[in-house]
Order: C-alpha cells, then sequence, then structure tokens
C-alpha cells in the first residue's frame, strides 16, 4: 500500500493480447495447441506515481479486435507491483 512505498513508484501501461494460439511444431509437445492469455505486446512507461492522488494523461489508445491494456504500478527497479487496472473497454460506437 501507499504507507510501504518511500519515494516515488513506476507506472506502465501495458498493451496484451487477449488470446494466442501457437501450435507447437517440435519436440515433446508436438502437434499440440496452446492457448495463452493476457500476452504483454509492449509496455510504455509513464510519468511516476509520487504518492497521494494524482492524475496521469497519455495519449489517445487504440486498441484492435483481440487486444486490451493495464495499467501498472510498481516498486522502481522491477520491484513488487502496488497496484494494477485494466483499461476501460471502448464503446462499440466510437
Amino acid at each position: 500500500g501507499q504507507d510501504r512505498v518511500r519515494g516515488s513508484a513506476q507506472i506502465w501501461l501495458a498493451r496484451y493480447l487477449d488470446e494466442v494460439t501457437t501450435r507447437v511444431r517440435a519436440g515433446e509437445n508436438r502437434g499440440k495447441t496452446l492457448v495463452n492469455h493476457h500476452v504483454v505486446t509492449g509496455l510504455i512507461r509513464l510519468p511516476n506515481w509520487t504518492g497521494g492522488a494524482s492524475t496521469v494523461e497519455t495519449k489517445p489508445i487504440n486498441l484492435a479486435p483481440g487486444e486490451g491494456c493495464a495499467i501498472l504500478v510498481q516498486e522502481p527497479d522491477q520491484g513488487a507491483i502496488l497496484g494494477a487496472a485494466a483499461c476501460p473497454k471502448p464503446h462499440k460506437n466510437q
């Protein structure tokens, strides 16, 4: 929580694919199909969180069908994830 953080925390926007299906072509799992969910395809560093209530603005995020994003708040130097939230899904009429 906020009382554990000294200084600032990093904020990331993670883009991901909802589902990725991979057909295994070699090895002991050859011929099998693997399904992975929420496969991260990119990370964008946003301004640091410095404690307390704050607002961070981003450029508009254009998500393709089957793609999503989440905001992560993380302790510095690849530390613990302090908080996460999925990006709101766009309205169908946009």
